[in-house]
Formats: structure tokens, C-alpha cells, sequence
């Protein structure tokens, strides 16, 4: 599919890339090659944004709906979801 987005890891090891929109390929990088690593699904979101964190093999994805998905990149699962109805919002 078409990839709309990409983000390296911090350690630079790993490509996420966005795909087919609900989809998250994962490659490792090795100099200018990349080698496929296995696919995060996340049916029916349009994922429009991708974040590592600076812990090692965590990755944040968010929807246009205003959901974030965290993933767990070496289970390909993820670790929590945060939905847009459960944001609280705080002004000062």
C-alpha cells in the first residue's frame, strides 16, 4: 500500500511506516536497507500521526477519531489504548 507517514526509532533501528492507513509496517534498518519485521494492525483507524517513545521498542500511533493506540513493537500488540471520550481536558 501507499505509505503516508514514517518515524525512526530513536536508537535508529527501527522504520514504522503507515500503510493502507490502519496499518503499521515495521522494518529494521541496516544502513540504507530495511528488512521486514511484521505488520501492527489497527482496524478501522486512520492513523495520522506515529511517535517513538525513549523507551526502547515503544511506539504511539493516533487516529483521526483523536484515539491513541501504544504498542509493545516486539509482541506487535498493543499496550493500552486511550480513547477520545475518556480525555479529560484541563484550562487554566
Amino acid at each position: 500500500g501507499t505509505v503516508t507517514l514514517f518515524a525512526v526509532s530513536p536508537d535508529g533501528k527501527y522504520l514504522a511506516q503507515v500503510a493502507n492507513l490502519s496499518e503499521i509496517h515495521l522494518s529494521t534498518l541496516h544502513g540504507v536497507d530495511l528488512t521486514f519485521v511484521k505488520t501492527l494492525h489497527w482496524p478501522g483507524a486512520r492513523i495520522h500521526s506515529l511517535n517513538w517513545s525513549g523507551e526502547q521498542g515503544i511506539l504511539a500511533s493516533s487516529a483521526g477519531s483523536g484515539d491513541i493506540r501504544i504498542w509493545n513493537v516486539e509482541t506487535g500488540q498493543p499496550l493500552t489504548e486511550l480513547l477520545k471520550s475518556d480525555w479529560k481536558v484541563i484550562s487554566f
